[in-house]
């Protein structure tokens, strides 16, 4: 799946998106690996978000810095704790 690396966004280094919010080369388009059985769809807005395979609907993709580098990811939030997961980058 394609997500976007949008760079000097609203004063961040990096932040991923669905698609590019910013002017042709100031993003880079980046594969990822969605987790076994999710799948994309579209939310009632019309926007896109990720459908876990346990059912959670996941609609805004998250950018983690850690010493230095932006990872992107998404949040399961069924059960009583919410949880992070990363979205493998494809090389």
């Amino acid at each position: 799946m394609k997500i976007y690396k949008n760079y000097n966004y609203q004063g961040l280094k990096e932040m991923f998106s669905w698609h590019p919010v910013q002017e042709s080369g100031l993003y880079d388009e980046v594969e990822v690996e969605l987790p076994e059985g999710a799948k994309m769809v579209k939310n009632g807005f019309d926007q896109d978000a990720v459908e876990l395979a346990n059912g959670c609907i996941c609609p805004d993709l998250l950018t983690m810095r850690r010493r230095g580098i932006a990872y992107p990811y998404i949040v399961d939030t069924t059960g009583d704790k919410p949880r992070n997961i990363f979205l493998k980058e494809m090389k």
